[in-house]
This record gives structure tokens, sequence and C-alpha cells, in this order.
């Protein structure tokens, strides 16, 4: 996740529309959705990942149980920023 693609979830969810938002960053609209896509793909990632951890766990094969909590943090953070575009999207 980086901060352009956070800073552009947040102008989206802000403003409401896709093509306004990619008009206030000085952006494509394909290169905005194209950033969305990225971060629902991350989040997808991490959620296989969050799964192989907690295998790794319950067979007592995960040397750090943190790296767990590490990224369910980062789903959280997706999770956020997507349901703010979301409700965004429906307000429009």
């Amino acid at each position: 996740m980086t901060l352009a693609q956070l800073r552009y979830v947040i102008t989206v969810s802000q403003i409401g529309t896709l093509s306004e938002a990619a008009k206030r960053l000085y952006i494509s609209q394909p290169s905005l959705t194209n950033a969305i896509k990225e971060l629902e793909k991350e989040l997808g990632e991490l959620k296989t990942e969050l799964f192989k951890l907690k295998f790794s766990l319950a067979t007592n094969g995960l040397d750090n149980p943190m790296k767990i909590k590490e990224v369910k943090k980062d789903i959280a953070k997706i999770n956020t920023v997507l349901t703010e575009r979301k409700i965004a999207e429906a307000k429009a």
C-alpha cells in the first residue's frame, strides 16, 4: 500500500466520483481506477498471507506470531479505505 494509493482513495471518498477525483489529483481516470484495483489486489494477497500464517500457527510452524497482528492491521487499513470509497460512491 503506497501513500499515493491511500491519497487517491481518500480523495475519491471525499469527492464521491472517480472522474472528479481524477481531475483534482491531476491524473487520468484509468490511472486512478488501476491504483484502486492494485489496492484491492493487495488486500487479497494479505488475506492469503493471513490464512497461511494462521495455518502455520495452528501447526506450530510459525516463528513470529506478531506477524499475524501486522497483517491484520494492514487488512483493516485497506478495508477501511475501500469501505469509505464505496460509501462515497453510494452517496453520489
